[in-house]
């Protein structure tokens, strides 16, 4: 293939969102219809295509880190945000004031991009060299894509009930034109797991980049998909998968693995951090980007459950003005981390083996990375935490240490939710209004963006 055809495929691609953004549905759906003159054609067309670090290995959505109880935001930073991101920290009814979401269409722009290599690897000799590893990728891409979606756009897991509740559009024909009506959400999950599982078979052991997925990165995100659906012993199962043997956890005391003297503590584009599984990021939201002096603030909660011992207080935060802003992302920028990290399969092992009774190497989990976060010598390991108790601290520990990592927090305020013991609302009060979300309610759940509605006529979520 020319490199003129790849290079204005890319193009297309690349300008998608923009097109929707801008209102232009039927500029791209114009465009599409004429995709079978650029599609790649060979296996290097097609690494080419999922090398696409703009659309796949950035603009990952963070608005659950908006909502989130790890939040907060005073009047005056509160003000000066957009209207988009004050309806998402009072969670508003009504969420996208342009009937646009970002969050929407660049996660179904790398569904697209996914779909573009899936279906051109059909016409390629399965036999050749790399085209399993490059399938692979393509099938980890959309499965981690279609994982933000649900954690955004769909209710939290609950096996009871999700075979009615409603799941999303699961697009597997790159043709924008067709449209795809909301599956269940068990059907959503059974779409994730496959596409990871078959990407775990695909994918190579080892990967030269952190932005190309390997076989540890498949396992982490079943791992991760396993958890949320509250199935604890194949959570356990591919958390061991992705562990494989890999303790290289980061010393927090280590001045050559975490640099104090920089505003952000580790190494950008988390080149040499050894933690990293999969490297991706966003910076779609200002209040929750660790881009100080602009960003929020963490609340003075959660800031005050660190122990004075525990060196995430230094490495995570810094003092601007008496507030406490969050500069320890792993991508060592101004950009939150979205990709998955040892650190995140540690706590789902220990919490793992927690949910399945096995206290002792749940507190082996949990003891491991905890030493390794406090300075040399103050960390005194516990072992008289029991079930519930140890369970309790696990989750703790796991909101310290992963604050502001994607839509981590948020994702577990919606699973705990559906444990009564667990439940917890969140409080803002904005020049004298109080602002509140009880535990399961439908704002949880973001609307579909109206756009898509007028596109597809799909369902909309109550709110």
């Amino acid at each position: 293939m020319k490199y003129t055809k790849i290079a204005k495929r890319l193009l297309l691609i690349l300008c998608f969102p923009v097109f929707i953004g801008c209102g232009r549905q039927e500029d791209w759906l114009d465009i599409k219809n004429s995709k079978g003159d650029v599609l790649p054609e060979t296996l290097a067309d097609f690494q080419h295509l999922l090398n696409n670090g703009t659309e796949l290995t950035s603009r990952y959505s963070t608005a659950g880190l908006t909502m989130s109880d790890n939040l907060y935001l005073n009047e005056a930073e509160y003000l000066s945000m957009s209207q988009l991101e004050r309806n998402l920290y009072t969670w508003n009814r009504e969420i996208w004031d342009s009937g646009v979401s970002s969050d929407w269409n660049f996660l179904y722009a790398k569904i697209e991009i996914a779909n573009l290599a899936l279906e051109g690897l059909k016409k390629i000799d399965e036999s050749e060299s790399g085209y399993a590893n490059i399938k692979g990728q393509a099938l980890f891409f959309r499965s981690l894509s279609y994982y933000f979606l649900v954690n955004l756009f769909c209710t939290a897991y609950d096996d009871n009930a999700a075979q009615q509740a409603l799941g999303l559009p699961l697009r597997t024909d790159p043709d924008v034109n067709v449209v795809y009506r909301r599956s269940s959400l068990r059907e959503t999950f059974d779409f994730m797991i496959r596409d990871a599982e078959l990407a775990a078979e695909l994918l190579d052991t080892s990967s030269p980049y952190n932005t190309r997925p390997s076989k540890q990165a498949a396992f982490a995100l079943l791992a991760k998909i396993y958890l949320l659906m509250g199935d604890y012993r194949q959570s356990l199962h591919y958390g061991e998968l992705a562990l494989d043997g890999n303790t290289a956890l980061l010393d927090f005391n280590d001045e050559t693995k975490v640099n104090m003297e920089d505003t952000y503590r580790f190494p950008a584009l988390g080149i040499g951090n050894s933690e990293i599984i999969y490297y991706a990021e966003s910076a779609l939201y200002l209040s929750v980007m660790p881009a100080p002096p602009y960003n929020g603030s963490v609340t003075e909660q959660l800031y005050r459950s660190y122990h004075d011992n525990d060196l995430r207080k230094s490495v995570f935060y810094l003092d601007v003005n008496d507030s406490k802003k969050f500069i320890g992302t792993y991508t060592g920028s101004q950009t939150n981390f979205c990709g998955i990290a040892l650190n995140e399969i540690y706590f789902i092992l220990a919490e793992s083996y927690n949910r399945l009774g096995d206290d002792s190497k749940a507190r082996h989990f949990l003891n491991e990375i905890l030493m390794k976060r406090y300075k040399t010598g103050t960390y005194r390991v516990d072992d008289e935490p029991q079930k519930d108790a140890l369970l309790t601290l696990i989750l703790n520990e796991r909101r310290k240490e992963l604050p502001f990592t994607a839509n981590i927090r948020w994702e577990d305020l919606r699973r705990l939710n559906k444990e009564a013991d667990r439940q917890s609302g969140i409080e803002r009060v904005i020049n004298g209004v109080t602002y509140s979300l009880l535990p399961n309610e439908n704002r949880y759940v973001l609307p579909i963006p109206e756009q898509e509605i007028q596109i597809s006529n799909i369902t909309q979520n109550q709110r």
